[in-house]
């Protein structure tokens, strides 16, 4: 499958662009948190506030859905295993940094557990999310 972005580095930069673009300009932290299993996907984003709750943004998010996909294709068509999750982390200086999991999600009655965890073990146990 050929895609026209062929490099990864390319896409980082878009994906961060394309958080940039969603989230308020006096955030703190940004994250997407995303899992990708075959044809199915869940793409969410949090940014740490001012004053230390968090926004939740799952709204207007197509294109970059678009280009995590593509990032997910381009991991598969050059590797023998894609990911499974992947969380991009975004701070207000503009570092980014992605981790990437190999895990089975293909249990999709447990992603709700997963998220939990995630947001426990990235915002923190005690983090308060505007939902909304």
């Amino acid at each position: 499958m050929k895609h026209e972005i062929t490099d990864l580095d390319e896409i980082y930069t878009e994906i961060g662009q394309e958080l940039i673009n969603l989230i308020p300009d006096d955030f703190k932290e940004s994250w997407i948190r995303t899992e990708i299993f075959e044809d199915a996907w869940s793409i969410s984003i949090f940014y740490k506030k001012p004053k230390g709750t968090y926004g939740y943004i799952n709204d207007d998010i197509d294109s970059l859905e678009e280009k995590i996909k593509l990032l997910h294709s381009l991991y598969k068509d050059n590797t023998s295993e894609p990911w499974s999750s992947a969380t991009f982390h975004l701070t207000n200086t503009f570092e980014m940094n992605l981790d990437l999991s190999y895990e089975d999600i293909s249990d999709f009655g447990k992603s709700s557990e997963r998220r939990e965890t995630w947001i426990k073990n990235n915002l923190g146990k005690d983090a308060k999310i505007d939902w909304y």
